[in-house]
């Protein structure tokens, strides 16, 4: 308000997922963020709409809950780019604790940093590849991965927007999509289960013997309707 004239009316927002998703259906097709791309030959933008960011951050916030991070520290390291701010807003937007890092660290300041944020989680460009191959006790994914491929394939289940198309075809190739219930792929093994272990099984009971499960059990091991009993 301006000598008494209102001129625009700004909306209230409680949290950053308030305001991203405000963003898209305020200014779905408006660009929020332009990707340079560099060949050899030329040089192209890749334009990111506000739709295209929500549904983005949408789907990696599905796969930090779906893999229990949403109450965990998260860090986030590399150089600018959109990739990094996804993984923050995706953060955010789960209400888990993002943790960034600065990548101009030296190595050893670095790992400090890491030990002391006690981050369940590493976000990181493909700079930090060598030094995660080398410190195999920290969880890391890189937007290039098999795990982050995965995601966009749908083996975490349906996701709560449709990804960008253009998106989920540079990340996944020609590989099939999946668009049913993942778990509905797995082949049954119960009785298949029952058919290697026969010698051993009668009605609802399987007696294993003692060089399996020698001094690890005491008393019964209750499995479904089949009871696994310890030879003495």
């Amino acid at each position: 308000m301006l000598w008494g004239v209102e001129y625009f009316m700004l909306p209230e927002f409680n949290n950053i997922r308030e305001i991203v998703e405000n963003s898209s259906k305020v200014f779905p097709e408006r660009i929020a963020f332009k990707i340079k791309n560099k060949d050899a030959k030329a040089v192209s933008y890749d334009n990111v709409t506000y739709a295209r960011l929500r549904r983005e951050v949408e789907s990696l916030g599905t796969y930090l809950i779906e893999n229990k991070y949403d109450d965990k520290k998260i860090v986030v390291v590399g150089k600018n780019s959109y990739e990094w701010m996804v993984v923050y807003l995706a953060t955010l937007c789960i209400n888990a604790t993002i943790v960034p890092i600065d990548r101009m660290l030296p190595e050893n300041e670095f790992k400090d940093q890491l030990i002391r944020s006690e981050a369940s989680l590493i976000f990181h460009d493909k700079a930090y590849d060598s030094f995660f191959e080398a410190h195999r006790e920290y969880s890391h994914i890189n937007t290039e991965s098999e795990e982050f491929k995965a995601l966009l394939k749908g083996e975490y289940g349906k996701l709560p927007a449709e990804p960008d198309k253009d998106v989920v075809a540079k990340i996944v190739g020609n590989e099939e999509i999946i668009t049913c219930r993942p778990a509905d792929l797995i082949e049954p093994e119960y009785e298949k289960f029952k058919e290697e272990m026969k010698e051993y099984y009668t009605a609802e009971k399987i007696n294993i013997t003692k060089k399996f499960f020698s001094g690890a059990f005491s008393g019964d091991i209750r499995v479904t309707s089949i009871v696994y009993n310890r030879h003495k």
